[in-house]
């Protein structure tokens, strides 16, 4: 959080950084403010994703078996030891899943893998035991995958406590 007095000492000192002609764009974009007289960017940072899991041990299971993610670290989830995991994905610390009696309360889908090869991903995923979600409305290839709004494609499974999550591709 960046309160309006300090704004204005940054903005002073990038000014007379530039000889006085101007102030840095991105601390001008920062200046756009709330009601409050400042805002907090959170483009800048890392965006993870958390899903609820009503048994640590069967979602470890799936995510670490089925899905194939790596595990990053585990921790300790409210009162149960062990009962969280952090997974990576495309790189990055990207899923934390983690044991809670709100689990798989959502009916929207709680994450997105955008991949290049759709119809190679589903078959590998539907070959280790995860099975596609076909909606009622919605034409459905023979491994679940049906077109995109907006064009490409997409295919939805859930884990097993019905979290539900998508493929997406742009072919």
């Amino acid at each position: 959080m960046i309160l309006s007095a300090e704004i204005g000492r940054r903005v002073a000192a990038d000014h007379a950084s530039a000889g006085g002609r101007r102030a840095h764009p991105s601390l001008l974009a920062r200046l756009a403010t709330s009601g409050y007289g400042w805002r907090m960017p959170l483009s800048d940072f890392p965006l993870r994703a958390s899903v609820a899991v009503s048994d640590i041990d069967r979602a470890v299971a799936f995510y670490e078996g089925a899905l194939g993610l790596p595990v990053v670290r585990s921790g300790p989830s409210a009162k149960i030891a062990g009962g969280s995991r952090v997974y990576r994905s495309g790189g990055d610390d990207a899923l934390n899943v983690y044991q809670s009696t709100t689990a798989g309360t959502s009916q929207a889908t709680v994450a997105t893998w955008y991949v290049d090869d759709l119809d190679q991903i589903v078959a590998q995923l539907t070959d280790d035991g995860v099975e596609f979600l076909r909606y009622e409305g919605l034409i459905h290839d023979d491994l679940g995958v049906t077109a995109r709004a907006g064009g490409g494609r997409i295919a939805w499974f859930q884990d097993p406590d019905g979290n539900i999550f998508a493929l997406e591709s742009d072919r």
